[in-house]
């Protein structure tokens, strides 16, 4: 009959929980930077869509300089630029049709520091919205406003925060809310004592 040692049982699922963890903390996660151009991007496409270009139309493109949001900006032109399917010039001045756009609101909030499994992964919800108003003025002189408020959601790991903000941009960065006092001074605690009991079964074990 084959016999199962207990001790060795025990340190091999241990160690499998933790290689475990340390596999989910390496998990693939989009910079908030990278989240802020994507849904400028979509909230830009989404307005297009209801205006009527045709494809030798010049569109000049006029905004107010804001130095916090101007990558973001700047990202829109070279966006339009890129999109070859609209076939667009983007020019600083022109007397014919031009857009405009401006940033009403854009907000990046994270939620209190939690724990998806008893001492699992330590995660934080993350949310990015964007508020935008477009506005397009033809050459017969119709006017077009219209905002445009762009969402997403998604949950990442807690020590990733370094990566996916960027201190050089103010606007990726945001307040993160306070651990509990379970999560500051409990989990600490019994992960101390987990990792005690590995290097106790792991010398126990080889005796």
């Amino acid at each position: 009959m084959l016999k199962i040692n207990k001790k060795k049982t025990i340190y091999i699922l241990i160690v499998v929980n933790f290689i475990y963890s340390i596999l989910l903390s390496q998990e693939s996660i989009k910079s908030n930077e990278l989240i802020l151009k994507e849904l400028s991007a979509q909230a830009l496409e989404s307005y297009i869509q209801n205006i009527q270009l045709n494809e030798s139309d010049t569109i000049g493109i006029r905004y107010v300089y804001n130095n916090n949001v101007q990558f973001l900006y700047d990202f829109l032109i070279d966006y339009l630029k890129n999109k070859k399917k609209y076939n667009l010039k983007i020019t600083e001045n022109i007397d014919g049709n031009y857009l405009e756009y401006l940033i009403n609101k854009l907000e990046i909030n994270y939620s209190k520091p939690y724990r998806d499994k008893f001492l699992g992964e330590k995660r934080i919800n993350r949310n990015v919205t964007i508020e935008y108003s477009f506005k397009f003025i033809q050459n017969d002189g119709q006017v077009d406003v219209k905002p445009i408020t762009v969402n997403y959601t998604d949950t990442v790991n807690y020590n990733s925060l370094e990566v996916i903000e960027n201190k050089l941009l103010p606007l990726t960065m945001a307040k993160i809310p306070e651990d509990s006092f379970i999560e500051k001074y409990t989990i600490p605690i019994i992960t101390i004592s987990t990792l005690s009991i590995i290097v106790y079964l792991f010398f126990t074990i080889r005796k």
